[in-house]
């Protein structure tokens, strides 16, 4: 949806859909623009849709390939990979964008994935100051996690879990 002329409070809201399940719209200090307002409500439509186990319209469902990338590719990315390791519906990558990372970012990492999830903001930025005209044309989607956990550490897995849901069919918890 093209939103044209925001707030800097909007763009932020609008990186992660996540931070919307979260932020009490009536706490703005100003009202949304008509725009953002629409974009609001069909997000938490979309995010209603999910909690409630329906596929949402607005999900795209041709997404194949899908990218996981953090600093070092050893912790957050690498335990997002192993969740989906056994996907039937998803292709699945992770890289870092590190030059010391496990497996460093490439530009065929990117012509390959058809969404890229990065853990934080500063993934995203490293990713386009050095790849821009690939990474421009592809989805990026910040979760903003911390780089707080150990590899395949429960809470992490669940952070993972949560916020990939309102984008993807997570695989079932194994037992």
């Amino acid at each position: 949806m093209e939103l044209g002329k925001c707030t800097a409070f909007e763009k932020r809201v609008q990186t992660s859909i996540f931070a919307l399940s979260f932020f009490p719209i009536s706490q703005l200090q100003a009202p949304p623009s008509e725009k953002f307002a629409a974009y609001l409500n069909e997000t938490m439509k979309t995010l209603q849709c999910h909690r409630e186990s329906k596929e949402p319209e607005t999900m795209d469902q041709s997404i194949k390939n899908i990218l996981f990338v953090c600093a070092q590719n050893r912790i957050r990315s690498y335990t997002a990979e192993k969740m989906f390791a056994n996907s039937d519906r998803y292709h699945i990558r992770s890289a870092g964008v590190a030059s010391d990372a496990r497996i460093p970012l490439s530009e065929s990492d990117l012509d390959w994935a058809d969404v890229i999830f990065v853990m934080e903001k500063n993934h995203r930025n490293r990713m386009v100051k050095r790849f821009r005209d690939k990474a421009r044309s592809k989805t990026i989607i910040c979760l903003f996690i911390e780089d707080i956990y150990e590899p395949m550490e429960e809470a992490l897995i669940a952070e993972l879990r949560f916020k990939l849901a309102a984008y993807l069919d997570v695989p079932k918890q194994e037992e």
